[in-house]
């Protein structure tokens, strides 16, 4: 498991992942964690690597938007998929958040990860060609770290 690695490489942030949960589900999990952890309500950004069966929806996004306060920055990575339909999707949903708000963005692993293997001549997928191995780990969380400090960091009064 990948997770603790992840956690202290971005101490500040909120890891939120998820597997084979829905993103409706994975978003109420969040939510009942901020109630029950006060405290981590000012971390930010909030990093969510949800690989579930459905895509992210519209819906979804106003979820998100709703518990981020207007002010949490909301990095949502997109898995790792095989299907064009989920492709499609993420492409759709890229262009509404970047029209209706300004705290969301979308960290596209799945290209950075094909630029890297043709570029170095590596796997970094096991052989199920879906999960990251170590090497992936690393790759993802270098570049991960290098799109977060591209984003804005922003305060609760900066939504006022």
């Amino acid at each position: 498991n990948w997770c603790p690695y992840v956690a202290r490489r971005f101490p500040q942030a909120v890891v939120w992942t998820h597997s084979a949960l829905g993103w409706p589900q994975a978003i109420a999990t969040y939510q009942t964690f901020l109630k029950t952890n006060p405290s981590a309500s000012i971390l930010t950004p909030v990093i969510f690597y949800i690989s579930a069966p459905t895509p992210l929806t519209i819906t979804d996004l106003k979820n998100l938007e709703k518990i981020s306060g207007g002010w949490r920055s909301i990095v949502i990575v997109t898995p790792h998929t095989l299907r064009i339909s989920s492709m499609q999707a993420e492409k759709k949903i890229e262009k509404y958040a970047l029209q209706h708000y300004s705290n969301i963005y979308l960290f596209h692993w799945p290209h950075l990860a094909q630029q890297i293997m043709k570029q170095y001549q590596i796997s970094l997928y096991w052989g199920d060609k879906i999960h990251l191995n170590w090497l992936g780990v690393q790759f993802w969380s270098v570049r991960l770290h290098q799109y977060l400090s591209s984003i804005p960091t922003m305060t609760p009064l900066d939504s006022h």
